[in-house]
């Protein structure tokens, strides 16, 4: 039997305590300003909203739900950073993950208790032309008063038409969600120290100039 999107809403909402934020058909980002003061936070409230409304998208409100989630745009680019770290690519494999566009997939962590995390994120210019630049990843997170949230399965991509899916499955329960991994953690809450490092990752970064030799008097 095909999941529906109110049993996806319902599930998440009783089983991991997700806030839910009602996206319109075929988009990421709701159209309201307040949507993070109009959240499904029950199975009830979120069954019956996705039961009427079928073709509807839904969303993740990161900081109500306690989440976060490296959002890796370029799976290609973020690929070299890790090798600069030498951090194995294998290493993703063991954290819930969503894919949305071909090109990236999507973490999603619980926020460990006591950690304050902030968004960031690193952006490497094109290869072809150095002035145009593109995202390589997204830390996503919520430290402040925006609101951030991030879709879920089984809503649908509105540049592929395809649904949104979860290529490693969720954790059986909220407690047994894992948060980001140590390396991650590191450089997440040490961001500003890294970001040169992982700026530099880039092959086709155009070389900084080096300094002019200072003159001294004799």
């Amino acid at each position: 039997m095909t999941k529906t999107a109110s049993w996806y809403a319902r599930t998440y909402t009783d089983r991991f305590g997700f806030k839910l934020v009602p996206i319109e058909p075929r988009r990421k980002f709701p159209t309201t300003q307040d949507w993070g003061n109009n959240l499904l936070d029950t199975p009830d409230s979120a069954g019956a909203f996705y039961d009427d409304r079928t073709d509807w998208n839904m969303g993740l409100a990161l900081g109500p739900s306690g989440m976060c989630s490296l959002d890796i745009d370029c799976m290609e680019s973020f690929s070299v950073i890790l090798r600069e770290f030498g951090i194995p690519e294998s290493e993703l494999d063991a954290f819930p993950t969503i894919q949305g566009a071909s090109k990236g997939k999507r973490l999603l962590f619980r926020v460990p208790d006591g950690v304050t995390l902030n968004y960031q994120k690193i952006n490497w210019p094109t290869e072809a032309d150095h002035s145009k630049r593109y995202t390589v990843f997204e830390l996503r997170a919520v430290a402040d008063d925006k609101q951030r949230q991030d879709v879920l399965p089984p809503s649908i991509h509105p540049d592929t038409g395809e649904p949104y899916r979860w290529l490693v499955q969720p954790a059986s329960d909220r407690d047994s969600w894992p948060g980001p991994p140590a390396w991650l953690l590191a450089i997440w809450t040490a961001f500003s120290a890294f970001k040169p490092q992982l700026e530099d990752a880039c092959p086709w970064r155009p070389a900084k100039p080096k300094p002019a030799p200072s003159s001294s008097m004799t």
